[in-house]
């Protein structure tokens, strides 16, 4: 991934071409305090609506991909952060197999 580095901030920042998929992406229009409730639930609630939502949007394998490859919170890719800590374990970089879950 091509990052945009600033003095400070050295590859941190992924440029905005490499996060194109977000335009596309099935949660995009829900509001700041829709997306924080139902994408960054706290401790025990429940995934399911993120799921729901995610089960269905185009451009779920890169939302995954990349939220597996920077360690993202939250629910991406209609996945948990749980469910991505295994991916990774599980993952073999270079195999060119999709990551499953």
């Amino acid at each position: 991934m091509k990052v945009l580095p600033s003095a400070t901030d050295r590859g941190l920042f992924p440029l905005e071409s490499e996060l194109a998929w977000q335009r596309e992406a099935a949660c995009r229009g829900l509001s700041v305090e829709e997306s924080r409730a139902i994408f960054f639930p706290t401790k025990g609630e429940s995934i399911d609506q993120a799921r729901t939502i995610c089960e269905h949007c185009a451009v779920r394998d890169e939302c995954l991909a990349f939220a597996v490859t920077n360690r993202c919170i939250g629910v991406w890719g209609g996945t948990s952060e749980r469910q991505r800590r295994r991916l990774r374990a599980t993952d073999r970089p270079g195999t060119g197999q999709p990551l499953r879950v």
